[in-house]
């Protein structure tokens, strides 16, 4: 993802330095995706019935993240585009209901159904009625298809792609980080995607490299290239496994950096700057929704991971959030409440927790931050 700041950049699209801002963009600019030609030529021969109207096709689509699923299932949806027909892209979050999925696929097609009151049945038949009536062929795709609950993934896929499949010839492409995900369907939702599925690996460095050159050689001109820029992303992408969106979304940032002080060429300390900025981006991505008494937790916590009292017990924890609650006037709530709040910041990620186990058979738990601390507390900052 782009970061939002990047409208400086807009701005400069007019200049010698910056050509094409999009090319940084994760997803939608493969133009070809040599890296992948083999594995997108397969998939497009898996959804070839679908693509003539032949017959519905599933394929699911695995790999880690920066990967390239998105970018391969899209430009596969594209054939179905120039073959006249539709394609409508699902971007699931854990935060999803079917109501949201509904909404999102019928608005997609052409409706404009509000956030709230209006019935869940509605939308429900809002979206198969907009599936059904849209131009043929039509492929949906149903990106990191892991992250839905279960029960949510479960009535999409029974209740509204099944309705449609077989008299719309429907292709469904699921995409997800993790291989096991189609061990949690059940054999209806196993039909939609049939026994089509493709892992694939992470780049590797060279491939890294040339997808990151080409993609930069693209989005700017030579004056606006540093010499280590290149070198610099690529080193990131490795850090995070070979994620190549990671690495282009540095790029992006730095070039950010870079404009607002009218400092072109792109260095490697923008890069660095960047860097920093997209994790702290990154950490109030996972916390923005929190209620104020789990960011006061936190808060508690990187105080304790700056005295070096990491990780800790639920009572240094809690006198920790007591004093994070008073600092600003608020009235902390009790050790239980704080036991809640903290499993919360476990469950997204943002807290680690240990359990550990005594010599006479007891247990407790031990939390510690999951991110580094400067970055959690530059995003609580932030949040201000």
């Amino acid at each position: 993802m782009i970061p939002t700041g990047m409208a400086g950049l807009d701005r400069e699209r007019g200049s010698s330095t910056v050509t094409d801002v999009e090319s940084l963009a994760a997803v939608g600019t493969g133009r070809g995706l040599p890296e992948r030609a083999k594995v997108l030529d397969t998939l497009d021969a898996i959804l070839g019935p679908s693509r003539s109207r032949d017959r519905p096709v599933g394929v699911a689509l695995y790999g880690p993240p920066g990967s390239g699923k998105t970018e391969l299932a899209l430009t596969c949806g594209a054939r179905f585009e120039r073959n006249g027909g539709t394609v409508i892209h699902l971007e699931c979050t854990p935060e999803d209901t079917l109501f949201g999925c509904c909404r999102r696929i019928a608005n997609e097609l052409g409706d404009e159904l509000p956030e709230s009151g209006l019935a869940l049945e509605t939308a429900r038949t809002r979206a198969i009625d907009r599936i059904h009536d849209a131009p043929g062929p039509r492929c949906i795709i149903v990106d990191d298809v892991a992250v839905l609950p279960s029960d949510v993934r479960r009535e999409l896929f029974l209740d509204v792609l099944d309705a449609v499949s077989a008299d719309a010839a429907l292709a469904v492409v699921a995409t997800s980080t993790e291989l096991a995900v189609r061990n949690d369907f059940d054999a209806r939702e196993r039909s939609l995607l049939g026994d089509s599925e493709r892992a694939l690996p992470a780049y590797d460095e060279d491939q890294l490299r040339e997808i990151v050159d080409r993609r930069v050689g693209r989005a700017f001109d030579d004056a606006a290239i540093g010499p280590a820029l290149v070198d610099g992303a690529v080193e990131a992408a490795l850090d995070r496994g070979g994620d190549v969106g990671y690495a282009l979304e540095l790029v992006a940032a730095a070039a950010e950096v870079a404009a607002a002080d009218d400092s072109f060429p792109i260095t490697d300390t923008d890069l660095a700057h960047a860097r920093e900025q997209v994790a702290i981006e990154d950490v109030v991505a996972q916390i923005e929704g929190l209620r104020p008494h789990h960011l006061f937790a936190l808060r508690g916590l990187c105080a304790l991971a700056a005295a070096d009292d990491t990780p800790a017990r639920v009572g240094t924890a809690f006198r920790a959030y007591v004093e994070a609650c008073q600092s600003v006037g608020e009235e902390p709530n009790t050790e239980r409440s704080l036991q809640n709040y903290v499993r919360r910041l476990v469950e997204i990620g943002i807290v680690d927790c240990e359990e550990v186990r005594t010599d006479t058979g007891g247990k407790f738990n031990q939390y510690e931050l999951a991110r580094p601390r400067r970055e959690v507390s530059a995003a609580l900052d932030a949040l201000q």
